[in-house]
């Protein structure tokens, strides 16, 4: 018994060293994550809307190689762990099994971080409006939202990108945004000219897990003949890549609905 709690506070005891900032910028280029402070938070702040701004006091705080940077949003507060990715070696799994795991914690109101996935460029950012509070990932110009409750991981050797759900399961995100949003297209169910709502990032609540949802308002005919929009919602699973669909009306306009095509 001795020996078995002797393992785990291996796992669990932590070296941690934390700063608080207002903003920070997280850039990963070659393995190399490269943080810097920077006094300007970014649209929200007024002296940005108003112009009044002048160039932000960009200061490199730190520098690692060989991390996973993990990311929670929370309320409107924001926090950063650099944990150093493992290593395939058994010995190496040794040595870290005998050796407490070092993590590095840093907070933020606002965060930006820009790393590349398959030679395009990629953001992770904060988005805080009203009472809402969510991280935003970006890629070709297209925005996916990521609720509170959902961490984001990026190991910075691979440029792999995960989702860890709320009952602790990591999860490898096989669509980036654009690519989500063009396999939803390839299926048919919406097209260029419909008004899309920003898609989100989920857990599905039954299998736990991730999927891409996307509003969209659609015009179909009632009938056939009778031109309505329809609001409806298209579901990509982010594992199998299938895209299913669901109609948000009930009562008599989902009749209505179910009527048109």
């Amino acid at each position: 018994m001795l020996k078995k709690i002797a393992v785990l506070a291996a796992f669990f005891i932590f070296s941690v060293a934390s700063q608080d900032v207002r903003a920070l910028e997280v850039v990963v280029s070659d393995g190399v994550v490269s943080v810097f402070q920077n006094t300007v938070l970014g649209e929200s702040d007024p002296e940005v809307r108003t112009g009044r701004a002048k160039d932000s006091q960009r200061e490199q705080i730190l520098t690692r190689q060989k991390q996973r940077v993990r990311v929670e949003k929370t309320g409107e507060r924001t926090e950063i762990e650099l944990r150093p990715t493992p290593s395939g070696s058994q010995s190496d799994e040794r040595v870290m099994r005998d050796k407490p795991e070092r993590i590095e914690q840093l907070e933020a109101d606002r965060l930006d971080m820009q790393f590349q996935s398959d030679a395009e460029p990629v953001r992770l950012k904060t988005k805080d409006s009203r009472d809402e509070h969510r991280l935003e990932l970006e890629s070709r110009q297209v925005k996916a939202s990521i609720p509170e409750g959902l961490q984001f991981e990026l190991n910075s050797e691979t440029n792999e990108v995960s989702l860890i759900t709320p009952s602790g399961e990591q999860r490898t995100l096989k669509h980036l945004p654009d690519q989500a949003i063009e396999r939803m297209r390839a299926v048919g169910l919406f097209s260029e000219g419909d008004a899309l709502d920003e898609a989100e990032v989920s857990v599905n609540s039954d299998t736990q897990e991730i999927e891409y949802r996307q509003k969209v308002r659609v015009t179909k005919r009632l009938l056939g003949f009778i031109k309505r929009q329809v609001e409806t919602e298209v579901v990509l699973n982010d594992e199998t890549g299938e895209v299913s669909e669901e109609t948000q009306a009930t009562g008599f306009a989902g009749f209505l609905d179910s009527l048109s095509f």
